[in-house]
């Protein structure tokens, strides 16, 4: 009998220091970050698969649940950069960029936007970044949407080939519509300065 008891007393205490040892931590999953990220690797399947306005939808989900996540925002960034919202992405890599970023490598991809040098790439986006003083202009901004290349003249007048509307447009200095030419003939051989060119580009890019 008194074995009984102390087999008992022993399986009695040993059932006691096993239920001690379990974690009773309660844990918790954040639901709408977990579907936030979610959005943000579909978002970067579409990226990577060039799909770049089916990406942004996904990002803008993603940070709809999450609006903080600056990684989350550099990858918005990159899509509208991509798909040609150039003053968009502008306005996200200065938000990034206040929310205090840390990543030297994403700061440098930034500050390479900002830095380039007018005459060192004037065939390049970089030339937009230059005339961003231009985002203030209601006139410029109403009358671009998605530019795919921007060249600036000696006297300041700028051409802007526009993917939105199929169109090459002209500004003066000071960013105001001057002329809009959308599926415009193509000129004579002998005419083709560089707006010529601009003028064939959209009529043989978009038919």
């Amino acid at each position: 009998m008194k074995l009984k008891l102390a087999a008992i007393i022993t399986l009695f205490l040993t059932v006691i220091s096993l239920l001690n040892a379990f974690d009773k931590t309660p844990y918790y999953v954040n639901t709408e970050t977990y579907d936030s990220y979610k959005e943000l690797i579909r978002g970067v399947h579409y990226y990577n698969q060039e799909r770049y306005d089916a990406s942004i939808a996904s990002f803008r989900t993603s940070l709809n649940t999450n609006p903080t996540d600056k990684f989350i925002r550099y990858w918005y960034s990159k899509a509208l950069y991509k798909a040609g919202y150039m003053s968009l992405a502008i306005n996200e890599w200065l938000n990034i960029t206040r929310m205090g970023y840390e990543d030297a490598i994403i700061l440098s991809k930034i500050n390479k936007y900002y830095t380039a040098n007018i005459e060192d790439s004037k065939d390049t986006f970089s030339n937009f970044i230059y005339l961003k003083a231009f985002s203030t202009n209601a006139n410029f901004m109403k009358n671009i949407n998605q530019p795919i290349q921007l060249k600036v003249l000696d006297d300041g007048t700028i051409y802007v080939l526009d993917y939105s509307d199929s169109s090459l447009k002209r500004f003066d200095a000071n960013g105001n519509l001057i002329k809009k030419i959308s599926q415009g003939k193509r000129l004579e051989n002998s005419q083709l300065n560089w707006w010529g060119k601009a003028v064939q580009f959209v009529t043989r890019v978009y038919p």
